[in-house]
């Protein structure tokens, strides 16, 4: 499976070794940091899972991260799927 960040950011061939080193570099950095995430989630059950999907991908980068949401009137299960995601929120 392509990693998330190659499925958002496709890079050319003439630069992908500097690319590459470039993200290995921050990967480094980031396994010594710590993320946290906000996010505001309303009525967006259909996507939020994906979404948290993402950003435990991301997160998994890290030395340690955490994510904060805010939900608010939500009339389909957004609060739901949150809450069955298996993360730091």
């Amino acid at each position: 499976m392509t990693s998330l960040v190659d499925r958002l950011h496709p890079v050319d061939t003439e630069v992908k070794g500097h690319y590459r080193y470039l993200l290995e570099r921050g990967r480094c950095e980031a396994a010594k940091s710590t993320l946290a995430v906000g996010m505001i989630a309303r009525d967006c059950a259909a996507a939020v899972g994906r979404t948290l999907d993402a950003v435990a991908e991301v997160g998994a980068m890290f030395m340690d991260y955490e994510v904060h949401i805010v939900t608010n009137d939500c009339q389909d299960d957004t609060c739901g799927v949150i809450s069955r995601k298996d993360m730091p929120i």
